[in-house]
């Protein structure tokens, strides 16, 4: 999921650590973002999600 979400063009932008518990164990988790500017830069070449 990861490598799918940078390779979109997003950027890890917080960790947060052991903060999720399942089924005995704590895992870490990720939050992604792009700014607008970024992804318009990046897709030039086609409307790709233009309404949100």
């Amino acid at each position: 999921m990861m490598a799918c979400a940078e390779k979109l063009g997003l950027q890890q932008e917080a960790r947060l650590r052991k903060v999720r518990y399942y089924q005995g164990h704590y895992y870490d988790s990720v939050k992604y973002g792009v700014l607008r500017s970024e992804w318009e830069e990046r897709n030039k070449k086609g409307p790709y999600l233009t309404n949100w």
